[in-house]
């Protein structure tokens, strides 16, 4: 079975990029070579309709012999949502599989990077804007009720609910967990140096990661470790909150967070590391008491890699109560819930989870635990061989049906 992979690939600091990597990884070791991907074409910048009309001719140039299609598509993944729009329309006798990461959204306002070259700004932001509310959506909805489209997967029960209600009857929508994905070469899985977090390091070590975006929230762990530290003044000097995640220095969000920090009593204990690799950050694992994702609602529905690498560290986790991280977190069990913006609340499971070594010992063992249970790079990847597997014999059954009519 040859796959033709829409996908980021080349090794950054996108999840999706290692989401990817990590699935064609898994799936061609499960299937013994029984499965070969391929990724569609090196990365094209999209800059203009120019650009979208380049990566046009080289989709129709393309003449690989494959079985079916495979997209990983996000709310940001602009490349490869065109790239899946013009093979749709090229090859209309192979199957496709779309895996949505950004559920309701397959891109969201695809036209978005088009706009950056042409006439002054302000005219390209109300061009761009009447693009996204009238074009845009045809344009999703094209590819999402092509025919060949045979299956979606999204990587929360929520998004498929969701999905469900988008797409009708005529595709089939398919829940398959977040796996937990590194990238080759990556020193650790699921279960190794259990108990982690059960650390004897006197620093009590607070640990943040994610891109630094409005909707994370990060503002909200910053007040609730501010009024930690005054309820207990010996953590002022004993303990340390770490941010780490990309971020834009020009970024109203990130400026509004340094001001933040600056204004904490004891600013010089929040370190704002970047960007970090994954065996950096797995040694902050290793010295971590918990880490915090106070992630807040918002119009996507989105498996969260940054959860699942903690929990598949055995790193305690405290997250806000929003569906997705309910769907893996049950509160007491493999990680503690707090009310979403709520920084009270988050203050005091912070407080139960730093005074208690037998709470952080039983999360670390459940945590990993759970994870082996549906979310192991093997489990996913032979749920995603039987998605291919399922496709084909879809669009068997309906060239025999197209036979038999004629």
């Amino acid at each position: 079975m040859k796959i033709l992979y829409v996908a980021p690939s080349i090794i950054g600091a996108a999840g999706n990029r290692d989401y990817a990597l990590s699935c064609k990884k898994y799936i061609e070791m499960l299937s013994k070579g029984k499965v070969e991907m391929e990724f569609c074409l090196p990365e094209i910048k999209l800059s203009s309709f120019r650009d979208l009309n380049f990566l046009r001719k080289k989709i129709y140039e393309l003449n690989h012999s494959f079985d079916l299609i495979h997209a990983e598509l996000s709310s940001t993944n602009f490349e490869e949502f065109w790239k899946i729009f013009f093979l749709s329309l090229k090859y209309r006798d192979k199957p496709i599989v779309i895996t949505v990461h950004d559920t309701p959204f397959l891109c969201y306002n695809s036209f978005f990077p088009l706009f950056q070259e042409g006439p002054a700004l302000s005219l390209r932001k109300i061009v761009r804007k009447v693009f996204e509310l009238t074009i845009g959506p045809i344009v999703e909805n094209l590819l999402l009720h092509n025919a060949n489209v045979k299956t979606i997967v999204t990587l929360t029960q929520t998004g498929a609910q969701k999905l469900k209600k988008k797409c009708g009857n005529k595709t089939k929508v398919r829940h398959v967990p977040l796996q937990l994905f590194y990238k080759p070469g990556d020193r650790f899985e699921i279960g190794e140096d259990k108990n982690i977090s059960s650390n004897s390091s006197k620093e009590i070590l607070i640990l943040f990661f994610g891109y630094f975006r409005q909707s994370k929230g990060i503002e909200i762990l910053i007040d609730a470790y501010k009024k930690l530290i005054n309820v207990d003044q010996s953590l002022q000097q004993k303990s340390r909150l770490v941010l780490c995640g990309g971020f834009s220095e020009t970024d109203e969000y990130y400026k509004m967070i340094r001001k933040k920090i600056a204004d904490l009593p004891v600013n010089a204990n929040v370190d704002i590391r970047g960007f970090v690799s994954n065996d950096d950050l797995f040694d902050i694992f290793k010295r971590a008491y918990c880490a915090i994702l106070p992630y807040q609602t918002k119009e996507t529905f989105s498996a969260s890699g940054p959860l699942v690498r903690a929990l598949g560290a055995g790193c305690p986790v405290v997250v806000s109560d929003i569906s997705t991280f309910t769907e893996i977190v049950k509160n007491g069990y493999n990680g503690l819930l707090f009310r979403e913006n709520d920084a009270d609340d988050l203050c005091a499971k912070l407080r139960a989870l730093i005074g208690d070594n037998v709470l952080r010992n039983t999360l670390s063992i459940n945590c990993s635990e759970y994870l082996k249970n549906g979310h192991s790079g093997h489990q996913v990847a032979q749920k995603i061989i039987n998605i291919y597997e399922d496709a084909l014999n879809m669009e068997m059954n309906t060239g025999e049906k197209k036979n038999s009519s004629n």
